[in-house]
């Protein structure tokens, strides 16, 4: 418990849940607006490839200190490659299975993949 612990909740972590809450915010944003003109399947996927841009930059500079660089942004997106496609199945059977409001779904995804997303962040921009 204790080397969860200090693996978990430590520095990186704490950065990592306020850039990621940042970064939420913006992305949610982006969907909110994109779910005006087009159908919420595609106001996520949109809003998602612009949130992935933001968090490794964010990441990178704020939360792991490193300098930015193309090489670590092209890697980048393998974080959430299985993070969208788990987000995007998450979602549809949010709103089509469950009758959540499509604006709160993208919420509740974000909660079940928060964990994995740091790990392996981590690994990529370290």
């Amino acid at each position: 418990m204790q080397l969860l612990k200090k693996k978990f909740f430590n520095v990186e972590f704490i950065k990592f849940l306020i850039v990621g809450s940042i970064n939420t915010g913006a992305g949610y944003i982006f969907y909110l607006a994109f779910i005006q003109v087009m159908a919420y399947t595609y106001a996520y996927s949109l809003s998602y490839a612009l949130s992935v841009v933001v968090s490794y930059v964010l990441n990178a500079r704020i939360v792991f200190n490193e300098p930015l660089s193309l090489k670590k942004l092209l890697a980048f997106p393998l974080v959430y490659i299985v993070q969208y496609i788990t987000g995007l199945c998450l979602v549809y059977i949010a709103v089509e299975k469950l009758s959540a409001p499509p604006v709160l779904a993208p919420l509740l995804v974000v909660i079940v993949t928060l964990p994995l997303t740091f790990l392996i962040a981590r690994l990529i921009v370290k």
